[in-house]
């Protein structure tokens, strides 16, 4: 008996905080013109309430309420799509190839994958107990102007990478920061 309230409670909980994030990004948005992200927690709640209805002995065509009332699980699935797609724009199997630069402790690696797709990882190999950044990343298009590239980030950064030959040379007309690559020299891997 008290596994069965506890699968319930547990089961509820899940929904429910999806559901108050939902409601309340909504009426924020509504309210103020400014959008923020909701909490939403997919399938454990289903997952959950489905056992309390098995255990419970209820009819097995209860089990599908859960997972249409949980907004959670509604708005992960129709997220999912546009994840998987970015997920695989971005994977080995699109890639082309891959340019690399190191600096002391820093490596930049850029790889370029098919419909004009970059990312683009700069690594700190940091010691022990030092604290700071160790990785950033960022993605974005690129376009072939000839035998240079022209990279724009999703964040609007210009970067132009300019083949001199034999390697590529980086201009970058962002700012000084941790994205920073100016005058970098990158190889083709």
């Amino acid at each position: 008996m008290a596994v069965k309230i506890i699968l319930l409670i547990a089961g509820l909980v899940f929904p429910l905080i999806s559901w108050l994030t939902f409601i309340g990004c909504t009426l924020q948005a509504a309210i103020t013109k400014k959008y923020s992200s909701g909490v939403y927690i997919p399938f454990i709640g289903p997952i959950l309430l489905d056992c309390w209805i098995l255990s419970a002995g209820y009819s097995p065509w209860y089990l599908l309420i859960p997972w249409v009332a949980d907004i959670g699980t509604i708005i992960f699935l129709m997220a999912a799509p546009g994840i998987i797609k970015e997920i695989w724009s971005i994977s080995r199997f699109t890639m082309l190839f891959k340019l690399l630069s190191v600096k002391e402790n820093i490596t930049v690696e850029i790889s370029f994958h098919r419909n004009g797709i970059y990312l683009l990882e700069k690594k700190w190999d940091r010691p022990k107990n030092e604290i700071g950044i160790t990785i950033a990343s960022e993605g974005g298009k690129y376009v072939t102007e000839q035998d240079d590239l022209l990279l724009q980030s999703h964040t609007g950064r210009v970067r132009r990478l300019l083949w001199d030959g034999q390697n590529y040379i980086c201009e970058d007309e962002g700012p000084a920061n941790d994205y920073e690559i100016a005058a970098w020299v990158f190889q083709r891997r």
